[in-house]
């Protein structure tokens, strides 16, 4: 029994040494092949975080509309506008620390998207360890660590990947639908982790919105945790506009500089009949592969992925998966 159980720590202690040896790798890579700044949200984001490490941000000023700083997308304004960028405050927690040791650096600007990238690929892993297996586990978060698109975001100041890491979070606050034992500690973090996602990119809780309300329906005991997680949201979200009134900036201020922006950005987004819009995927790939045989490929793995997800939802005994699959649909 002495020699199991010496074994079982041996073993344990080399997981570790292997997890944190693999955490270290994945960020020297994504370190290695971190991008150039694309100049667009990503300076106008870490100019806000710059701000407010000053303490110039609007949310540290008593009338924050002195505060604010040019904005291309509401130069047309009667107020001047506060632009949809500043409003992306999930940035700051990790921001001001970073912020307060290095400056305003180039150093900072790679950390940021780079820790959230770290704990992306570690949700994937703890994720698919937990509802799969661990060779599968290790799998799938090695393929993620050197997505093209992964990379691209995992080394620039946007909020596309941070938003989608709160959601994955989200996801494995969920945990085990039977456990009772810590289901309002489960359903609070839900709840956080989707304010998170909401200060990060504001639709990005309506992703997981399908795959919550199946859950609703399917399983009964899931319901105290949900609603949970809904009173933490909605009470983070009174908190937001009450905030917004001590600012004079008045209730549901975020909601009209989001449809304020949206109506900047519409000119430039296409238009697709119904029957384009559910295909456009597939023509993306096609036309940017060339067609045969690359965008082909690209084509059968697009559909392949679609067709495994739907029978996750349908069949799958997990509800992390489910939950996985269902946003993978909706998107």
């Amino acid at each position: 029994r002495r020699l199991s159980d010496m074994t079982l720590d041996r073993t344990r202690i080399l997981g570790r040494f292997g997890g944190v040896a693999a955490i270290l790798a994945v960020a020297a890579v994504r370190w290695w092949l971190r991008l150039e700044p694309v100049n667009s949200d990503d300076l106008a984001l870490f100019e806000y975080a710059s701000d407010a490490a000053a303490g110039q941000h609007w949310l540290f000023t008593a009338d924050p509309r002195p505060a604010l700083g040019p904005d291309l997308l509401c130069l047309s304004c009667e107020d001047g506008g506060m632009s949809h960028q500043s409003l992306r405050l999930g940035l700051l927690p990790p921001a001001l620390p970073i912020f307060a040791l290095f400056g305003r650096s180039a150093l900072s600007y790679y950390l940021v998207p780079l820790l959230f990238s770290l704990l992306g690929v570690a949700s994937v892993w703890w994720l698919a360890r937990r509802n799969i297996g661990v060779g599968v586990a290790w799998a799938v978060a090695a393929l993620h660590a050197i997505m093209p698109y992964e990379l691209m975001h995992a080394g620039r100041f946007f909020v596309d990947l941070p938003a989608a890491v709160c959601l994955l979070l989200a996801i494995a606050a969920v945990g085990d639908i039977e456990d009772r034992s810590s289901r309002a500690l489960r359903g609070f973090a839900v709840g956080a982790c989707l304010r998170g996602a909401y200060l990060l990119r504001s639709n990005a809780p309506v992703l997981l919105a399908p795959g919550f309300a199946l859950l609703f329906l399917r399983k009964p005991q899931a319901r105290p945790l949900l609603w949970t997680a809904a009173v933490v949201f909605v009470a983070g979200w009174l908190g937001e506009q009450l905030l917004f009134v001590s600012k004079g900036l008045g209730f549901g201020y975020r909601a009209g500089i989001v449809a304020r922006a949206l109506d900047n950005y519409a000119p430039f987004l296409p238009v697709y009949e119904p029957a384009e819009f559910l295909g456009r995927e597939l023509v993306f790939f096609w036309k940017a592969l060339r067609g045969w045989p690359h965008g082909a490929l690209a084509c059968a793995f697009v559909c392949a992925g679609l067709l495994s997800q739907a029978w996750v939802v349908l069949r799958g005994r997990s509800e992390a998966l489910r939950l996985v699959a269902t946003m993978g649909l909706a998107t």
